[in-house]
């Protein structure tokens, strides 16, 4: 039974593609740059996310008060 030799590590495995090392380090970088990115989007989306909270509850804090107020105005005035 014969054993198949292994490929040369310099040539593609059949069916691969073959990329040139300094593309194959530009694909990397571009990957770094896209993962760096995706990394500060999901920190952003977390801001956002505690701002709208904190604005929500200032902006419900506002609206309570002029309820009472209005209420104020309407007992005031019977």
């Amino acid at each position: 039974m014969a054993t198949a030799t292994p490929p040369a590590l310099d040539r593609p495995v059949p069916g691969q593609i073959a990329i040139e090392r300094p593309a194959l380090e530009r694909i990397e970088r571009a990957m770094a740059r896209i993962e760096a990115a995706a990394a500060n989007r999901a920190f952003d989306a977390e801001v956002l996310e505690r701002r709208h909270a904190a604005l929500r509850e200032t902006v419900q804090s506002a609206i309570a008060t002029l309820d009472q107020l209005i209420v104020q105005e309407q007992e005031e005035g019977d």
